[in-house]
């Protein structure tokens, strides 16, 4: 489920501390599984279930048996197969890569994979795995027979022949899997407590359209006249929103769903006085660009990318070690130079912006190389001040 509405009547001086994922052992109930999808919080203080011994059979059972990226132990149920053989990395984890962060590379060997096979592994099958020899329960990919974007055969026979291809991931789901965790965690439902919108087909929202080029008259019998009833067509992200807004008067951080910080569906959704908050979070938030008030940004990253760009930083300040000196344009920036630096007031210089120097030193002989003359009182000394 989605992280819990904040709470109008929350203390605005209360720090904010991110929760930690609790420590799971999974035995792969459906609930369990869910969860494992869906915990966006993953504790990597125990990197395996300590209270189950491993089989005395085979100890590629251990070593094979937990993901290398969250350290979830057991992923014999939804195992990622992938064409470079590194398959010891859970579906969630997967998923996470490619539907959030568009990477396709192999967390190991940095290979692009293209398609993944996501399957159950079977103690009917022992194969060696090529990294260390030692034997596994699931066939390699190449053993899986593909069909354009189907899987004809190879798989769990639990799962052989009901696979879905999820495209914008390139992942062979078993379907039950894809139905009842990928789907909901993917798409655009409600979430909230006891509400049953899923948002799978068209939403309409009722608007009033205003004839007569949208002005209103201050008659208002020809105000009713020439405004009617509209339904606009609302799906996807669009209709959440409108959903949230009119049903629970709640709303999502755009920012954080533009980001992709985690799925829609585990977004929290936010009152307008919790968005505001959230907004304002040191830890969380998303800064403010103080020259475009009150235009805001997913991070630091992303707001200096933005004055670096839109703005203008002083190159001389940057040289004398005080980094990140922003001015909103050049205008402003030019009466910095003027005031805290040297700069060419010659009428050329000026059109070109930017002739400024660190000291008078270099002011003068850019003035007497360039422009073939000393300073502009006519004198040729340079006033020194020692303290």
């Amino acid at each position: 489920k989605p992280v819990a509405p904040t709470s109008d009547s929350e203390d605005d001086e209360i720090e904010q501390v991110a929760a930690v994922g609790d420590d799971f052992a999974y035995n792969m109930n459906d609930n369990e599984m869910e969860h494992k999808f869906a915990n966006k919080d993953i504790d990597h203080s125990t990197p395996v279930n300590t209270t189950t011994k491993p089989s005395s059979s085979s100890s590629s059972r251990t070593q094979h048996s937990y993901c290398l990226i969250c350290y979830t132990h057991n992923i014999s149920h939804y195992r990622s197969i992938l064409p470079c053989g590194h398959d010891d990395i859970c579906a969630p984890c997967m998923l996470r890569l490619r539907y959030l962060d568009n990477d396709t590379q192999c967390p190991v060997c940095k290979a692009s994979n293209d398609v993944i096979i996501v399957d159950k592994d079977n103690l009917n099958v022992d194969e060696l795995d090529a990294s260390d020899g030692l034997a596994v329960h699931h066939k390699k990919f190449n053993q899986y027979e593909l069909w354009g974007n189907e899987i004809l055969s190879g798989g769990h026979p639990d799962n052989n022949g009901r696979f879905v291809y999820k495209e914008d991931v390139g992942m062979h789901f078993p379907r039950d899997v894809y139905e009842r965790v990928v789907t909901p965690l993917c798409g655009y439902a409600c979430g909230m407590e006891g509400c049953t919108f899923v948002n799978e087909g068209d939403s309409y929202l009722n608007e009033r359209d205003v004839n007569d080029n949208g002005k209103r008259t201050s008659n208002n019998n020809q105000q009713q006249q020439n405004t009617r009833e509209v339904k606009r067509r609302l799906t996807g992200i669009k209709a959440l929103k409108a959903h949230l807004r009119m049903e629970h008067g709640m709303t999502l951080c755009d920012l954080c769903v533009d980001n992709k910080r985690n799925f829609v569906y585990n977004l929290q959704r936010f009152t307008p006085q919790g968005l505001k908050k959230h907004e304002n979070d040191k830890q969380e938030g998303h800064p403010l660009c103080e020259f475009c008030r009150p235009k805001r940004f997913y991070d630091i990253v992303k707001l200096h990318e933005h004055l670096n760009k839109e703005h203008y930083k002083c190159h001389i300040c940057e040289k004398q070690g005080k980094p990140n000196q922003f001015f909103k344009d050049y205008k402003m920036l030019e009466k910095h130079f003027d005031r805290d630096h040297y700069m060419c007031h010659d009428a050329q210089c000026l059109a070109a912006r930017f002739v400024v120097f660190e000291n008078e030193i270099d002011l003068r002989a850019h003035e007497s190389t360039v422009h073939g003359t000393t300073r502009r009182d006519g004198g040729t000394k340079i006033k020194l001040e020692f303290r």
